[in-house]
């Protein structure tokens, strides 16, 4: 992982969060919050606070790391992405968007999350629905995409044939090629899929094989 790489950017923040005391919050607020305020213009820290559902003091240290990392401005006129801020999430090795229910999908709110080239560290998936379960899910199944096939391990080696609607969803979504993993999450509320497909993902981008 080249020393500015996103994800190794992404680590970088995971582990300033991990090792603060007395926060409110977790990791994947920091993310959503960037996520949001690229999507949001304008945003100010009341609505901020409210869509990412903690407190306006946690809003404000939340606001402090991306300044201290110079990804956001705070003006006025509300929060900003710099510079620096949109190039990491144009080059995010993480993307997510919400998915319908289907066949393979474990709830009624689901959400995928593709991250770029790291097929090489899934084992049976078994790994990444346990670290979304940790997080708040209710389940997670992992795809990867080998030979231009959609392939769930253990499962079936052709998305195509055995869940269609998804496997149509998922290309037409995110155009994956090969070496790319989808992380299907899922649970009562698409925050809480969100925070359970964000966390499997991070987990391997951060791990080195």
């Amino acid at each position: 992982m080249p020393a500015n790489s996103p994800g190794k950017l992404l680590v970088s923040l995971f582990r300033e969060v991990e090792e603060m005391k007395g926060i409110r919050f977790s990791f994947v607020h920091v993310w959503r919050a960037l996520m949001l305020i690229s999507r949001e213009k304008p945003l100010g820290r009341k609505r901020l606070s409210l869509l990412l559902g903690v407190g306006e003091g946690s809003t404000r240290t939340i606001l402090k790391i991306l300044r201290k990392h110079n990804l956001i401005r705070v003006t006025r006129g509300g929060i900003f992405l710099t510079r620096t801020g949109e190039q990491l999430v144009k080059q995010m090795p993480i993307k997510v968007e919400k998915v319908e229910p289907s066949r393979l999908t474990v709830a009624s709110k689901n959400v995928a999350v593709l991250v770029k080239g790291v097929a090489h560290k899934v084992r049976y998936g078994i790994e990444q629905r346990d670290h979304a379960v940790r997080a708040g899910a209710k389940g997670a199944t992992t795809i990867v995409v080998k030979a231009g096939k959609l392939v769930v391990p253990g499962i079936t080696n052709d998305l195509e044939k055995d869940d269609p609607k998804l496997a149509r969803e998922l290309v037409l979504t995110f155009k994956p090629e090969d070496g790319d993993v989808i992380i299907v999450s899922g649970a009562d509320d698409y925050v809480k899929a969100e925070e359970g497909g964000f966390m499997a993902a991070y987990e391997l981008v951060k791990v080195e094989k």
